[in-house]
């Protein structure tokens, strides 16, 4: 009988070391992927040379509205300031779903926190000039 749980026990024990493995292994891949910032996304439609730009002041006030598509992603941006001091909102979609929305009167985000869409970060870093 002793001999019958020390075999199942081997075995339970040989089950978690593989899912302690296949876990270890998961987070490996997770760690790994690329991320980017809303900062940096926010740098890259500004400069790209794709992006159409619409600039209105309202009160003294220069707003900027930009939009980009590469990719199948669109990218619609709104800054405020002379020299888009200030982020104000960050909308990024594709057709059929949408990818990330930042509004700066949310306290959701931090536009310098890391956001980790593999497919959006490899289009940024492709297309960041």
């Amino acid at each position: 009988m002793n001999s019958k749980i020390q075999a199942f026990y081997s075995k339970v024990k040989q089950a978690v070391e593989e899912t302690a493995h296949k876990v270890k292994d998961k987070a490996g891949v997770y760690k790994q992927r690329e991320t980017v910032t809303i900062a940096e996304v926010s740098e890259m439609i500004q400069h790209h040379s794709e992006s159409r730009v619409k600039k209105r002041t309202m009160l003294g006030l220069t707003y900027r509205f930009y939009k980009l598509t590469l990719e199948n992603i669109t990218f619609e941006m709104e800054t405020k300031g002379a020299f888009n001091e200030e982020l104000l909102c960050l909308s990024i979609y594709t057709e059929d779903a949408i990818l990330l929305t930042y509004r700066s009167y949310e306290n959701k985000r931090n536009k310098h926190e890391p956001i980790s869409a593999n497919h959006l970060a490899a289009v940024v870093k492709r297309n960041d000039h």
